[in-house]
């Protein structure tokens, strides 16, 4: 069953390529797509005060935005557009919310990908911990569905390729053209060639990466990233924890 769909945002111009990827979901099925803003609570002397600010905090350039994204979901009928400016964020909290508001699937766009803002890390350090599957795009993505994968499995991965079709609980439409498996970083060194290569070769325009939520830490050190290194959306599915 295809669930509803949380995009986290910073409200620039690559949120409405991630909100065309969601809305390429609701060709068929009823889904609510979730704009969700994360802010610092204001150290204000009033609720009135906080009020007042929280109404008059985005740019004209982020209104604009806000606005086309409005407009684009006007048009599909099967959609229903939600904003939500999150003020703080917890693990409770988080899981609580994804529960409540039924996601199935996080997209991520770049622009909120390399925000610099605690919160943002902060919720995308948690939203990883966690068991839904996680589409970040890339800054060049131009195209909304999917048809050709990589499948890249990371050190003793169980999850099969006839297995990422249910994970991902009916969001996208795309055939695994290819596997590789990581093992250490310099298997990621030895394998970039040549995954390049296989990428070039058969059109992939999705690379999908299992992911272990026990082995993430926060603010984790790593040089090496799909997203960067390829520059092709990345699709990450949780393996569960036996």
């Amino acid at each position: 069953m295809m669930k509803n769909i949380l995009i986290p945002t910073t409200l620039e111009q690559d949120t409405v390529q991630a909100l065309k990827t969601a809305l390429a979901q609701a060709a068929e099925k009823q889904i609510t797509i979730i704009l969700m803003q994360l802010k610092e609570s204001p150290d204000a002397a009033s609720a009135a005060f906080w009020l007042r600010k929280m109404q008059h905090d985005l740019t004209p350039s982020q209104e604009a935005i806000l606005e086309l994204c409005q407009d684009m979901a006007s048009f599909h009928p099967n959609c229903k557009l939600s904003v939500q400016q999150q003020f703080s964020i917890t693990k409770p909290l988080l899981r609580n919310f994804m529960e409540a508001c039924e996601i199935g699937l996080v997209i991520v766009p770049n622009s909120f990908a390399q925000s610099r803002k605690f919160l943002d890390k902060h919720f995308l350090q948690l939203v990883k911990k966690g068991k839904t599957p996680i589409l970040q795009l890339s800054p060049e993505f131009g195209e909304h569905a999917f048809s050709k994968a990589l499948f890249i499995e990371n050190s003793q991965s169980h999850i099969q390729a006839a297995d990422l079709p249910k994970m991902i609980g009916g969001h996208f439409s795309f055939r695994v053209i290819s596997q590789a498996k990581f093992f250490d970083e310099q298997n990621h060194e030895e394998m970039t060639p040549i995954l390049y290569e296989t990428i070039n070769k058969n059109g992939i325009d999705l690379l999908i990466e299992t992911r272990k939520p026990e082995k993430m830490k926060l603010f984790k050190n790593n040089n090496f990233t799909l997203n960067e290194t390829f520059g092709l959306p990345v699709l990450s599915v949780c393996e569960s924890v036996n």
